[in-house]
């Protein structure tokens, strides 16, 4: 595999290398545009880590018909962290609010410090307000499109396993409460807790089911309905992520996914988790405990927002 300092070289004769800098102006703050599975991220390199912007700034630049638009918007400075230079990771939703961490975005994140000459190196560090989390570069696929591994942590139990029961579209669900640095509600439906059974996850109305679920949740919640296949270890997820709605995957949501169908036996080694936007693979540390991710991100533009959506405007 290219080595990262490579990997930037090349990728800067056809990119530009954007940075948002307090000394670069209103207009000059670039942001890099990316998608990890259809799940999507404007990303801006900041040159302070505590930079914060305004709720309503941040839903009028992720708004999809008058914005840049995106699922969420990601402020990252570079920073020393205990294993050698490392990124800040500052993750917003699309409604304004702030997320802990995305398993998605801190790969769209990673792809756009390689290919931004940020960081040189294919081994690092990202701090998230879930907690530090480890990146490894893997193979660039092709110019826009590299594969990049996370170390998601440990996840733990906020319920016992399968104790809450809901039933959705006529088909009866057991959900467990899962904590990956964020919260998930992960749904599977009873029949295939307790035999092999086939189940449709486009019956559910997840525009209904969604609101309807996380309205139960003070501070909300993200929720996915599984499909298994245990014979190919492979699950099909669907997912409500809060503080944005229906999206095309999720990252921590696979993670938490993955680790409840390995941890109650229902599957085992490195599984699959088909998300509507592409597939994930995870798998387990056996040596710490920690859940692997590993799955694409893939360029999409570099965009010069207006005066009016500038991030460098809310310094």
């Amino acid at each position: 595999m290219p080595s990262p300092v490579f990997i930037a070289v090349i990728l800067e004769s056809v990119y530009s290398r954007p940075l948002c800098s307090s000394d670069m102006g209103v207009n000059k703050c670039e942001l890099l545009k990316f998608e990890g599975l259809g799940n999507d991220f404007l990303i801006a390199f900041v040159d302070r880590r505590d930079m914060s912007v305004e709720p309503s700034r941040v839903r009028a630049i992720l708004d999809r018909r008058r914005g840049a638009g995106a699922d969420g918007l990601i402020l990252s400075a570079l920073i020393e962290t205990a294993t050698g230079p490392g990124l800040s990771m500052l993750l917003y939703n699309a409604d304004g609010s702030q997320a802990q961490m995305s398993g998605n975005g801190i790969r769209c994140l990673a792809h756009g410090a390689v290919m931004s000459g940020v960081i040189s190196t294919s081994n690092f560090t990202v701090e998230t307000d879930a907690g530090p989390r480890s990146v490894a570069l893997g193979e660039l696929i092709a110019p826009e499109v590299m594969e990049i591994e996370v170390s998601m942590g440990k996840v733990s139990y906020r319920s016992a396993a399968f104790a809450v029961s809901q039933e959705f579209s006529g088909i009866d669900f057991v959900g467990t409460e899962l904590d990956t640095g964020n919260p998930h509600l992960v749904f599977v439906a009873r029949s295939q807790v307790e035999s092999d059974s086939t189940l449709d996850l486009e019956a559910l109305d997840l525009d209904v089911d969604g609101p309807l679920v996380e309205a139960s949740y003070p501070d909300g919640t993200n929720i996915e309905w599984l499909n298994l296949n245990r014979d190919q270890g492979t699950a099909q997820l669907r997912v409500w992520e809060r503080g944005v709605g229906i999206t095309q995957a999720c990252g921590t949501g696979s993670t938490a996914s993955a680790f409840l169908l390995l941890d109650q036996g229902l599957m085992k080694g490195e599984l699959e988790i088909v998300n509507p936007g592409g597939t994930l693979r995870l798998r387990q540390d056996l040596a710490n405990g920690e859940m692997l991710l590993i799955g694409e991100s893939r360029f999409v533009a570099a965009i010069t927002p207006s005066k009016e959506l500038s991030i460098a405007s809310g310094l």
